[in-house]
């Protein structure tokens, strides 16, 4: 069978028979999708089935809900998949490095792009009043998506961010490795949104991953590409792209390739603490001297907020600096919903209240002990933390650790990253 062609065309997004004909059946080892004239297959001659009956079921009520003009659909999006599984392996490869060289995320904030590519939807200059529509937050949606693609770049170097923003082909690579090494369906979902929003691969690959939710993607691609459209109606552009968005990352979390991967908890274990990751044995217990210690609280509040005003990232409790599961056991709490209360307690006393909607834990069981992932999505505010003098410091997350700023470093700081 030819390669899928580098210069894709998504197929028709309903079938010609009409979507409320269509039919989900068994099909050897699982289902197949089939209509009046017998199983539906993509352009390039792929059976729609799958092993996942609710995975397919979702695809035909996708098809038979679909707006008018909708660029993204399940079906599109399976077409995508399943042919490019029969292409050469690079290239999707080949495709990426292009798109990559033309991402406007990455075009917005790399030195030796951004000037030469102001006129492209560039950072070098902010608009002026009244040229941006009201309602994209142009510092927030473009200043958050750069943030949490770096730090999911800076997990896998052991070189800094300065050195990743001076060096485009170091960017790239990393970026590149990343989208290879996610499933298929993930990278259907990032090459149709690119290709069809003009998005570019990073943000694509953001909302295809949950690390962005649909609202931000699209408030992020019309803050990056807003010089070069002429839309009429940018409200209803910007819920065409939040909904494209959902039904890619709806797509990509019901694939069945999607599913297999390993529980977050032994994923982000096995990957190692670094920019975005951090272990520590226990909530408030003290090893050296078995007996509780605010101490020790303080340095997981202190990850939690230089998270927090950083790009986000993951605390792992119960979890030795080694990699051994501890276990949260050992706080002595006699229950996870007891642990999460105090953790609750002792953030909202340090952090504030108004941090809890950047914050979730979830507990997994792993070496037959339990582990709190404390995962912290960036603020769009800073957060300061109370220390035990009372004073309000601010920290930021510095390669693999947390850093505490002077007064002078912070309010520079928080000018450059939140903005006045």
């Amino acid at each position: 069978m030819s390669p899928v062609p580098r210069a894709w065309t998504p197929p028709p997004l309903l079938p010609t028979c009409g979507a409320g004909r269509l039919d989900v059946a068994a099909h050897g080892d699982g289902y197949a999708v089939s209509g009046p004239e017998g199983m539906l297959r993509t352009p390039g001659g792929q059976a729609i089935g799958s092993p996942s009956l609710r995975f397919l079921d979702a695809l035909v009520r996708d098809a038979m809900t679909l707006p008018d003009g909708a660029a993204v659909s399940f079906f599109a999006l399976f077409c995508l998949q399943l042919d490019a599984a029969q292409a050469a392996p690079e290239d999707f490869a080949d495709w990426a490095h292009e798109a990559l060289g033309r991402d406007p995320l990455l075009r917005s904030r790399h030195p030796a792009l951004a000037g030469r590519n102001a006129d492209e939807g560039g950072m070098a200059e902010l608009p002026g009043d009244g040229e941006l529509p009201e309602l994209a937050l142009h510092t927030g949606g473009v200043v958050m998506a750069v943030r949490l693609a770096t730090a999911r770049f800076l997990e896998r170097l052991s070189s800094g961010e300065a050195e990743l923003f001076a060096d485009f082909e170091l960017y790239r690579r990393t970026a590149l490795d990343m989208l290879r090494e996610a499933p298929a369906s993930r990278r259907a979902a990032v090459r149709l949104l690119a290709e069809a929003h003009g998005s570019g691969p990073l943000l694509a690959q953001m909302v295809a991953n949950g690390g962005f939710t649909p609202a931000e993607y699209a408030n992020a691609v019309i803050c990056l590409t807003w010089r070069s459209r002429r839309e009429a109606d940018w409200s209803a552009f910007y819920h065409r792209l939040r909904d494209d968005a959902a039904r890619a990352a709806e797509f990509a979390a019901l694939s069945p390739d999607g599913q297999t991967a390993p529980s977050r908890v032994r994923g982000l274990i096995a990957q190692g603490e670094g920019h975005g990751v951090e272990f520590k044995s226990t909530l408030r217990r003290n090893l050296m001297t078995g007996k509780n210690d605010p101490r020790v609280s303080h340095a997981a509040l202190k990850t939690v907020a230089a998270y927090l005003n950083s790009a986000g990232g993951a605390l792992l409790l119960g979890v030795r600096d080694d990699g051994g599961v501890e276990g949260i056991e050992t706080d002595g709490f006699e229950n996870p919903d007891r642990f999460a209360l105090h953790f609750w307690q002792l953030a909202e006393k340090a952090l504030g209240k108004a941090v809890s909607p950047f914050v979730d834990l979830s507990f997994e069981q792993a070496g037959g002990r339990t582990v709190c992932l404390v995962a912290v999505r960036p603020s769009p505010r800073p957060v300061f933390l109370r220390e035990d003098n009372a004073e309000e410091s601010l920290y930021v997350r510095v390669g693999p650790s947390s850093r505490r700023l002077s007064v002078r470093e912070a309010l520079e700081y928080v000018r450059q990253q939140f903005g006045p």
